[in-house]
């Protein structure tokens, strides 16, 4: 195992300037044994509330189960970046996204980030496969992450990812999003996920989308924001599966089903209730 600890966390600039030297990687059927690692993050309570009023979530005295995500982009990237890391990271695809809070993350202490590979994912489409993240806090383990990328290619090898999500029922709870044409842009600075497919129409069209998408994890975000609050919980798991792209600007439907006291069910489709923009569900861990 070859670990590697960061003196700081990685601005966003300095990590997209290593993205180049993914470029003309093939990918192969290993993931190399490596770590990131960063510890004694601080919060800057500013971009914080800055994160907090784009996805619209209350700010409170704790950390966002999502902003401890978009925290680690820059680690991932370190990773990713890694001279043993086998896939280019332009034209990866964020498939499905799991987040594990175990108790609730206070803004006002430092945490530890630490960052590796799991498991090859098979997939019809591509090789795909899993990134993984733990934060702790006084050193116990409050947060983790599963991110599950594509590489597009030829059918990948790997165990299935059997991640149950079931559909919202017929009584789902529903309500209209309305998702201007710069909303790609302000999330990446709060984020700092300036990925260009996210950024303007001419940006996207040069990696293949007819407009600019809206990043999957704001999406993510405003949901936590709105349910986290209807489990009454500190300890709960979030997980969602990304569907179809989501262009700007947009009009989608947000419906929610609570199944039970500890879960909710939701996903994110177009205005007509055809096409699954994402899918997913919150969860009490008990």
């Amino acid at each position: 195992m070859k670990t590697i600890l960061l003196k700081q966390l990685p601005t966003p600039m300095s990590s997209y300037a290593k993205v180049i030297t993914t470029l003309g990687k093939k990918g192969n059927k290993k993931l190399p044994a490596i770590t990131i690692e960063c510890k004694n993050i601080t919060i800057n309570e500013s971009d914080l509330k800055a994160y907090n009023k784009v996805c619209q979530i209350a700010d409170s005295d704790f950390i966002p189960a999502t902003y401890l995500h978009a925290k680690s982009f820059v680690v991932q990237t370190e990773l990713l970046t890694q001279k043993e890391a086998p896939y280019p990271l332009l034209g990866l695809v964020h498939l499905a996204n799991q987040i594990k809070q175990f108790d609730k993350v206070s803004k006002y202490s430092p945490y530890d980030i630490q960052c590796s590979f799991g498991d090859l994912i098979v997939h019809e489409k591509g090789q795909a496969f899993e990134v993984l993240v733990k934060v702790f806090q006084n050193n116990a383990l409050v947060w983790q992450a599963t991110s599950v990328y594509l590489f597009l290619g030829k059918t990948g090898t790997g165990k299935e990812l059997n991640w149950q999500i079931d559909d919202v029922g017929e009584h789902a709870i529903k309500q209209s999003w309305n998702l201007a044409t710069n909303l790609g842009y302000q999330y990446a600075k709060v984020s700092g996920d300036f990925n260009p497919i996210h950024l303007t129409p001419i940006s996207a069209k040069l990696f293949g989308f007819k407009q600019h998408i809206i990043h999957g994890m704001y999406s993510k975000a405003r949901i936590l924001g709105q349910l986290e609050p209807q489990i009454h919980s500190d300890s709960f798991n979030i997980t969602v599966s990304f569907k179809t792209p989501l262009y700007l600007p947009n009009q989608v439907i947000f419906r929610y089903d609570k199944i039970n006291p500890t879960q909710i069910n939701f996903d994110l489709v177009d205005k007509k209730q055809e096409k699954p923009h994402l899918k997913g569900f919150i969860e009490v861990i008990k």
